[in-house]
């Protein structure tokens, strides 16, 4: 379909327009890019200058001395003890019987066994224990 001289003019100014809106619009928003980072890098010094000293200084004044003074402490019992009860007497003979469980082990590993050492007198020059007589 074969557009009239006229049309083929009016299209050919519209892409044109086109192109140039394009163009400017690129500009626009290479500059708003230049823009937020500027602004980005404004926001994060502000961050650290101000803001920064400024929750510092909070912490300081308000939470740090309230963490110092108090009384919380995990390691710290919290009132007094009773004497124990059975469990103490329970957990220490089972630490009893698993102390002599390790020396009994211990005792075995190192005792001499008399049948299994060889007498050194039952070799003889051939070298052989049983005294093998050809």
């Amino acid at each position: 379909m074969a557009l009239s001289r006229k049309r083929q003019q009016e299209f050919t100014r519209l892409k044109a327009h086109a192109e140039a809106t394009i163009q400017e619009q690129r500009e626009i928003l290479e500059h708003a890019a230049t823009v937020i980072r500027d602004a980005t890098r404004e926001a994060t010094n502000y961050g650290l200058d101000t803001l920064a000293s400024r929750a510092n200084a909070a912490y300081q004044r308000r939470i740090r001395p309230v963490v110092a003074a108090s009384s919380f402490s995990p390691l710290r019992p919290t009132g007094p003890r009773s004497g124990g009860g059975p469990g103490k007497y329970i957990l220490l003979g089972l630490g009893i019987v698993a102390l002599a469980g390790v020396a009994y082990a211990a005792w075995q590993t190192v005792r001499t066994d008399d049948d299994l050492w060889i007498d050194d007198g039952s070799i003889d020059d051939s070298g052989s224990e049983f005294g093998d007589e050809d």
